[in-house]
């Protein structure tokens, strides 16, 4: 995940602390979503858990990394 991160963050401007933003947050979500499947009883199967998760991953990168550049937070 990281060398997407890095590739997506140079193309906007976004520098080392945005690739640290969004691979923090993203690790945040993964844990959280792996945590409340647990705490579902694992009621889902793996494979719609990690549906859900590669969902989340691509969608949210390039949206927080625009607005990690766009608020002047760059390296």
């Amino acid at each position: 995940m990281r060398p997407l991160v890095v590739r997506e963050a140079k193309q906007l401007g976004a520098g080392a602390e945005g690739v640290r933003f969004v691979l923090d947050i993203s690790k945040y979500s993964l844990c959280g979503c792996i945590l409340t499947w647990i705490d579902r009883d694992m009621q889902e199967s793996s494979e719609e858990l990690l549906a859900a998760i590669s969902v989340l991953e691509v969608e949210d990168i390039d949206s927080l990394l625009r607005r990690f550049a766009a608020n002047g937070n760059k390296n």
